[in-house]
């Protein structure tokens, strides 16, 4: 059996009571957690323990320990387990009737605190949103989509940056898991604020939202690749060594057609940009010698005919 177990957590990421719930559940199983990585909560296996786990809202983003509040926290019997996505010193003791807050005012801040960081959080996002609105209608304004052709032709034809697609909905249920994780905190800051301990939920949900918007965010890779692996052109040289590809100068000699006093371009570049993957494309220009002869009428006038 391995070691370590990884997975997304079942309650949303702002639900204090929520959490601790479920971190007690997973060492009473004998998964221990060990660390975070983005939405992700890994575990390593040891014997199943009956903990008692706490959360305390970090005072400002962190990536380390507090030693001075550890040191407080083991005075009273508490061991320091990790911090839990920036967010949350993680604490667990053996004694099931350990309190880590004597003082509801003391804990009542702390969680005002953390209900402000997320409501800032919010603000961003959703000037991040109207952004990312504007950028994808900017980019993508005016595009057709051929059904005949799709999705092989269409999705590669045109140079528009697919990834961005996939990071509208992501962007969305995030903002979401976030919006509804102030209710938790909301109804936490009530009861503290009438001298009420924290209710422990009896049913652990509302992390699928967390989990739907990591999930959809591994689509903008996929469109990525697909574009870069799709794409419907080539170098210059290599297409010049295939029987298809025609160069002005193979058509000098025949009929009607002479580069004459028009100038031989023959363009091979590389069409790179941070939105989209890196293209190749050719172009060659030429033209058609217009020849005229011009007839004098019986009636003094003139007709001018043309021929290449």
């Amino acid at each position: 059996m391995s070691s370590m177990h990884v997975c997304f957590a079942p309650v949303n990421v702002y639900n204090i009571p929520g959490l601790e719930v479920w971190l007690e559940q997973m060492a009473a199983k004998g998964w221990r957690f060990a660390f975070t990585w983005g939405p992700l909560v890994w575990f390593e296996k040891t014997t199943p323990d009956q903990l008692h786990i706490h959360l305390e809202p970090v005072r400002r983003p962190a990536n380390e320990e507090d030693k001075d509040l550890s040191a407080l926290y083991a005075a009273q019997g508490w061991d320091y387990m990790g911090l839990f996505r920036g967010t949350f010193y993680l604490y667990s003791t053996m004694d099931p009737e350990a309190q880590a807050h004597t003082d509801p005012e003391i804990q009542s801040y702390s969680i005002a605190r953390l209900t402000r960081r997320i409501r800032l959080q919010l603000w961003g996002l959703t000037a991040l949103l109207f952004f990312l609105c504007w950028l994808i209608q900017d980019r993508f304004s005016g595009w057709s989509w051929d059904l005949r052709y799709f999705p092989l032709h269409t999705l590669t034809t045109y140079y528009k940056p697919l990834w961005m697609l996939p990071l509208l909905p992501a962007l969305i249920l995030l903002m979401l898991s976030k919006f509804l994780s102030l209710g938790p905190l909301y109804r936490i800051g009530h009861a503290l604020d009438c001298g009420e301990p924290m209710a422990r939920p009896k049913k652990l949900k509302g992390g699928r939202w967390l989990k739907a918007a990591a999930l959809t965010l591994l689509l903008v890779p996929v469109f990525w690749l697909f574009q870069v692996h799709y794409s419907d052109t080539v170098p210059l040289d290599e297409l010049a060594v295939t029987k298809d590809y025609v160069r002005l100068n193979d058509l000098e000699n025949r009929p009607g057609f002479s580069l004459g006093n028009w100038t031989s371009h023959e363009y091979a570049g590389l069409s790179w940009s941070p939105l989209v993957p890196s293209r190749y494309s050719s172009r060659q220009y030429g033209g058609y010698n217009i020849q005229s002869h011009t007839t004098v009428l019986e009636n003094g006038g003139t007709m001018t005919t043309y021929s290449s």
